[in-house]
């Protein structure tokens, strides 16, 4: 029964294409060592992952039979004396399929030409050095370890493959 309200949650949530409100989101705490071990996450494959601040992390996962993208922000736990990594989850940012341009970028942003590791974006690919289309952002709120929107002004982001 636990497992079925927690689909059905999964389920508003990914429908409304948005942040999960950590007040109502269930999987909020829940402690894991790679996502797909918990039933709902089971088709999610991992895109890549950078630190955020300190302990904190991202996490970008696409779910394999629908598109649909998956930004984690989670806080790494070290196990047996640092010799495991688990992580807590702290909130979920669903996004819906990206158009064939468009990607998400996290802990590679600028905010006014100063690095903040804080912030998510979606942004149209261009070949430049800084991505500057910045479709939409979101930035973690530090008091609630939380997804917010954040303005897209001021916003550039490291094209990691640059020059190469």
């Amino acid at each position: 029964m636990k497992n079925q309200i927690l689909s059905i949650s999964l389920l508003i949530f990914i429908l409304a294409g948005c942040a999960v409100d950590s007040n109502e989101n269930p999987y909020k705490g829940i402690v894991f060592g790679d996502l797909n071990e918990l039933p709902d996450f089971q088709n999610y494959k991992f895109t890549g992952g950078t630190v955020a601040d300190g302990d904190y992390t991202f996490s970008s996962y696409i779910d394999t039979l629908t598109s649909r993208r998956l930004v984690v922000h989670s806080r790494s736990i070290e196990i047996d004396g640092g010799k495991q990594m688990e992580y807590e989850l702290l909130d979920l940012l669903y996004l819906d399929p990206l158009p064939e341009n468009q990607y998400i970028s996290h802990g590679s942003c600028e905010l006014n030409e100063e690095w903040n590791k804080l912030i998510v974006v979606v942004y149209e690919f261009e070949l430049t050095e800084y991505y500057t289309n910045i479709i939409k952002a979101w930035k973690i709120d530090e008091s609630t370890r939380k997804f917010v929107e954040f303005p897209i002004e001021g916003i550039r982001c490291y094209n990691d493959g640059y020059g190469t």
